[in-house]
């Protein structure tokens, strides 16, 4: 007879797992769809208010300083939400780090987390989305923990579940998504708070699945929020180029380097100057190259399908500057207060580069070997900036075809050991 109860025992509990899981495969489908359909309009905000302040508003405002005001007021915006709450937007390395490392997010307010990376998207700023819409997704997941009975004890797993459906619709990437956040497998399973390796693996997969697909669908009824990065297309190899992979990686390592060093040189220059004052400071900065260089302004996603069109027309040096320009113009808006992601501006810079080498030593015949180029430069800058060669390399497959895939994961592995070395020596 105790044998008998104890088998019903556990018959009982291997039934109620079952249950368990699959009303947890469900949560997670709806809490995808949910995050997919919330990106969606952020970004569609994002989007409309741009089109409104660059396109449809100057058409009828004919003021040569419009550019400075529209920074100008962007910055002081900024500097008005800095007074109360410094630290929005932050970037999604910190984002990361709370959710591994406190287990909570914090997600109060929403509105100002929104707001503080709505503007410098808005107002042309060289960020990305990326960092903001991580912690507010992630904070979303966080509070469907705390308010919702069924997901309590499991609201780290949804807050990482959150940054996954972000990132991979934001860069229209699902293994970039999954391999830049699900990066402590080996942490996770030690802990009651989170879900197991495998089953974490396939709840991402569903709700990365169910908000790439709603995103999908609105987008197919109302457009596409957020352009993805426009791909070189073919890219030839020749033997030319295989020697070169050694230069391009050095060249997308350096970028990375004097990124780094722009960053810090820039902070510590700005850390003397006041909140309010050092957004104006940057407001002013955004608005002159607005002005004179707008090349340089926004993320670069949407600079990218020129550049891959027009890079003939520019000169090696022309490119190379832009390039400079660009990382250290990302580096201040981010300083400045004007906060947001810098994976796209990075890979606007370094295909700048890559395109300038490629034309510096192939000349006439750089057109065969631009594309190849640039990826390499690409995944080696990635790699430094990332500290993850597997994320760096994935999100190059927007851009580049698989072909490249084996070059980039090596230059991305040794940018990323060059990052990581940088680190410990600071």
């Amino acid at each position: 007879m105790p044998r008998s109860k104890n088998a019903d025992i556990k018959t009982i509990e291997r039934r109620t797992a079952r249950k368990n899981d699959f009303a947890l495969l469900v949560f997670s489908v709806l809490l995808g769809a949910v995050s997919g359909g919330v990106i969606w309009v952020y970004l569609r905000a994002v989007g409309t208010m741009t089109k409104l302040l660059w396109i449809v508003w100057p058409d009828h405002i004919h003021f040569f300083w419009y550019p400075l005001v529209v920074c100008l007021l962007g910055g002081l915006l900024m500097g008005l939400i800095h007074r109360g709450y410094p630290q929005y937007p932050e970037d999604m390395e910190t984002v990361m780090t709370k959710i591994n490392r406190d287990r909570h997010y914090e997600y109060h307010p929403m509105l100002v987390m929104l707001l503080a990376a709505f503007i410098p998207l808005i107002i042309g700023a060289s960020v990305g989305p990326e960092a903001g819409l991580t912690g507010a997704v992630a904070g979303l997941c966080y509070w469907v923990g705390d308010n919702i009975s069924f997901a309590k004890g499991r609201r780290e797993a949804y807050a990482k579940m959150g940054a996954v459906v972000a990132l991979g619709m934001i860069f229209h990437a699902p293994l970039f998504g999954l391999f830049s956040v699900d990066e402590n497998a080996a942490e996770e399973r030690t802990s009651e708070n989170v879900l197991p390796g495998t089953f974490n693996l396939l709840t991402y997969g569903l709700a990365l699945s169910a908000g790439m697909g709603v995103y999908a669908v609105v987008s197919s009824y109302w457009g596409d929020a957020f352009g993805s990065l426009p791909s070189f297309g073919r890219v030839n190899l020749s033997v030319r180029d295989y020697p070169m992979v050694v230069v391009y990686t050095l060249a997308g390592t350096l970028l990375y380097v004097l990124y780094d060093l722009a960053d810090k040189l820039i902070a510590a220059f700005l850390n003397f100057i006041p909140i309010l004052l050092k957004e104006l400071v940057g407001g002013l900065v955004l608005g002159v190259c607005m002005i004179y260089m707008p090349m340089l302004t926004f993320s670069g996603e949407s600079r990218m399908n020129d550049l891959i069109v027009d890079y003939p027309l520019y000169t090696p040096a022309f490119l190379a500057a832009t390039c400079l320009l660009k990382v250290v113009l990302t580096s201040f808006c981010v300083r400045s207060g004007l906060r947001g992601g810098n994976i796209f501006a990075i890979i606007f810079g370094s295909t700048c580069l890559g395109s300038a080498i490629a034309m510096q030593v192939f000349g006439a015949d750089a057109a065969s070997h631009v594309a190849f180029a640039a990826a390499i430069v690409n995944a080696a800058a990635l790699g430094g900036l990332l500290k993850k060669p597997i994320p760096a390399a994935l999100v190059l497959l927007l851009c580049f075809p698989p072909k490249v895939l084996f070059w980039t994961v090596l230059a991305a592995g040794f940018g990323s050991f060059a990052g990581r070395k940088m680190e410990k020596t600071v």
